[in-house]
């Protein structure tokens, strides 16, 4: 019996571990979906945006520099010129800056897709969405953080070097320095790590509690065999009647005699009649009876 009332304990255990898991999971969820919808922003202001490299005081020339595009000052005028289009990859001026340009891209297009999978969280197991979902992320942030490790080895290029100077050569922007496009593109990609292995983590959660649950639903019943499988003609449910029946085996049968009415022999009476008529103060008057009495239930 010992084991039956454990086997339920574990598991209403394992039930209300799971709602509680459940409920702290949506909240997890909502947060890990709002975070990537952020990580999609960021990664596609990190790729409009010509600010990942730019002059300083320090430099020959004046401009910066993005992806595909690049802006800087001419000689004649007040204002920039920027130049660099994404329907024509030969304006981008290094075979560094467009292979980046290619992986961020590619990047932000699957967080995009990411985000519109989410939709499936009302169709399928969310175990089986957050892997998707966490294939997707996980390989966007790979993608970033190519483009991010890429972009440097085109620093060496003379357009590049009319603005920062010679000096400038890969990964060493000479008297330029990094924006704050390049440093955002650099903190998106490891918000998509950490979104990509929470993603992992809610779904195998997901996966592990739903076999414990699938395990424990197959378990026996602690009251198997020992109640009735539906309710009774006196409309008390087969568990509590099967508690009170077993109850009532430990009372102690009333004894009468043979032919005679109860009220001829009030000393035979059960002791809950006995106590009754105490309680309102009726004498009792017990009467001694032949041994050779039979007497039956």
């Amino acid at each position: 019996m010992s084991s039956k009332y454990g086997d339920l304990y574990s598991e209403t255990s394992y039930q209300v571990y799971h709602a509680n898991y459940a409920r702290n999971a949506k909240a997890i969820g909502v947060l890990w979906a709002i975070f990537t919808v952020c990580f999609a922003i960021i990664n596609i202001v990190a790729f409009v945006q010509p600010q990942w490299l730019g002059d300083t005081l320090l430099s020959p020339g004046t401009g910066h520099f993005g992806l595909y595009k690049y802006c800087r000052w001419t000689g004649m005028g007040t204002e920039l010129s920027c130049d660099g289009t994404l329907s024509d990859f030969s304006t981008i001026p290094s075979h560094a800056f467009r292979a980046s340009t290619v992986f961020i891209g590619i990047s932000a297009l699957i967080i995009l897709v990411c985000i519109v999978c989410m939709i499936l969280f009302f169709f399928l197991h969310p175990a089986t969405v957050y892997q998707i979902c966490g294939w997707l992320q996980a390989f966007s942030a790979l993608l970033m953080f190519l483009g991010v490790v890429i972009y440097p080895s085109g620093w060496d290029h003379p357009v590049v070097r009319s603005v920062c100077g010679n000096d400038a050569v890969k990964y060493y922007p000479g008297g330029c320095s990094v924006r704050w496009a390049y440093i955002l593109a650099i903190l998106g990609m490891f918000d998509a790590i950490v979104l990509a292995a929470l993603a992992f983590v809610l779904g195998t959660r997901y996966i592990r509690l739903s076999e414990t649950m699938v395990t424990t639903s197959r378990a026996p019943s602690v009251y198997k065999g020992d109640i009735n499988s539906a309710y009774t003609g006196t409309g008390i449910p087969a568990d509590a009647q099967s508690v009170v029946s077993k109850r009532s085996m430990n009372l102690q049968p009333v004894l009468y005699p043979p032919g005679h009415d109860h009220a001829d022999h009030p000393g035979k009476m059960s002791e809950f009649t006995a106590r009754r008529d105490r309680s309102i103060g009726k004498p009792q008057t017990p009467r001694l009876h032949d041994r050779n009495d039979h007497f039956h239930l």
